[in-house]
């Protein structure tokens, strides 16, 4: 299998502190989406951290909410698809503040 990766990253405001990262890996020849993963990162007491990320790296899609206690990924039964990239991509980009500041509570 011959896999090509893309990433792209966007910023979530001005500072340039919050971001959010999306990588795509896709068998070149078939053209299907193998994993991707979807990350929110955020700057907190001046260390870049990892908030939320959507991954479907383990071959089903999860979520990782690092501002919880939870122990393992929450599992998601969406489909390894560009529809589900799009749904955690918006679903980061309409939340992000409220989980930077779950995070950031957690953090204290």
């Amino acid at each position: 299998m011959n896999i090509i990766t893309f990433q792209k990253k966007k910023e979530l405001d001005e500072s340039g502190e919050n971001q959010i990262i999306v990588t795509i890996d896709i068998d070149k020849e078939t053209k299907k989406i193998i994993c991707f993963c979807i990350l929110q990162l955020g700057r907190i007491k001046g260390k870049q951290i990892e908030i939320v990320k959507y991954d479907s790296c383990h071959g089903e899609c999860h979520v990782h909410k690092y501002y919880t206690e939870q122990k393992h990924p929450e599992k998601s039964d969406l489909p390894i698809n560009q529809e589900t990239i799009n749904y955690f991509k918006k679903e980061i980009i309409e939340n992000w503040r409220q989980n930077l500041t779950k995070m950031m509570l957690k953090e204290d």
